[in-house]
């Protein structure tokens, strides 16, 4: 196993790698390049949360795309396998994958075997029990649950058993539910961002996004803006005139769809708000106060001072 000293080598190498590259980008290291699809669109829950979301996980976004290039590559037959990568190396071989090429490999991916999902579930539930993010009182009712979506059980069945589960999990395990599409994760210029996506699903017509809500008036309310603009920007990206948007409402039991065609100018706009944002240019708007108070941002936030509290949040 790797020690924390170990880990923190590896972190130290991939950032002084993701400093090279952008050095010879012509960019400097402290500026934000690496960016994702859908903590851009975040933009439309909370400005500053979508911008501080992406400067944190900017290292993640470059491992992807180095992963991505690379192992692409090589299976594209454009580089030897015994290659070391080196920036300008790594650059050359995306700018040599065409959008054909990800079409390529697309077409040659399959969508998850369902019981390859729940495999993958029952491993993340159990790591988040032995983390604590379980209750033991409730680690019992989830197996209950998985097992319920072997069998095919609708969503009606299994969510009552969810009830002890943190919001964020509770999503993961629901979205065993989204439905079954083939997708690929690939990385675009856009003025001085590279940015990365990997849509749910990527079929012929349309782009798919799967989310999950507490209700549907709160989906309508708060999350639509936030999953259309992600389907507005992977259909931009990945060259689809469709947008597929399935919500699963906790409260009602079931799954709402809406299949909209895609609009690239809106997704132009909310790179546009957000890299002013980014850059400095403008202010970005305080969102609602109660969406402050459950942010894992709320203690470094720059907005906090200007909604009217009084103290930290609860």
């Amino acid at each position: 196993m790797i020690g924390l000293e170990g880990v923190a080598r590896e972190v130290r190498k991939l950032r002084a790698e993701m400093a090279a590259v952008k050095r010879e980008l012509g960019r400097e290291e402290d500026e934000l390049v690496f960016v994702g699809m859908a903590d851009v669109a975040q933009f439309w829950w909370c400005a500053e949360k979508s911008v501080l979301n992406n400067r944190e996980m900017e290292l993640s976004f470059f491992c992807s795309l180095k992963d991505d290039v690379w192992d692409y590559s090589l299976w594209l037959g454009y580089r030897k396998e015994e290659e070391t990568p080196s920036p300008s190396r790594l650059l050359e071989l995306r700018e040599r994958i065409s959008f054909g090429d990800i079409e390529r490999l697309l077409r040659e991916e399959r969508p998850p075997e369902r019981e390859g999902s729940l495999a993958d579930l029952h491993i993340r539930i159990l790591h988040s029990w032995l983390k604590g993010e379980i209750p033991s009182a409730s680690i019992g009712a989830v197996r209950k649950a998985e097992r319920l979506m072997e069998r095919g059980a609708p969503p009606q069945e299994v969510l009552p058993l969810l009830g002890g589960v943190p919001p964020r999990l509770r999503g993961e395990i629901l979205h065993y539910y989204a439905e079954q599409y083939p997708t690929i994760r690939w990385n675009f210029d856009w003025r001085e961002y590279i940015v990365v996506g990997v849509p749910d699903g990527i079929a012929d017509r349309f782009v798919y996004e799967f989310k999950t809500s507490e209700s549907l008036g709160f989906f309508r309310k708060w999350v639509w803006p936030v999953a259309t603009a992600q389907g507005d920007l992977y259909g931009r990206f990945f060259r689809r005139g469709e947008k597929r948007i399935q919500a699963l409402l906790e409260r009602e039991g079931r799954i709402e769809t809406w299949q909209l065609g895609v609009n690239r100018k809106e997704a132009l706009d909310t790179l546009e708000r957000f890299r002013k944002v980014e850059r400095g240019e403008k202010d970005p708007a305080p969102p609602a106060e109660w969406k402050c108070r459950r942010c894992e941002f709320r203690w470094r936030c720059a907005l906090r001072r200007g909604i009217g509290w009084r103290g930290p949040p609860s």
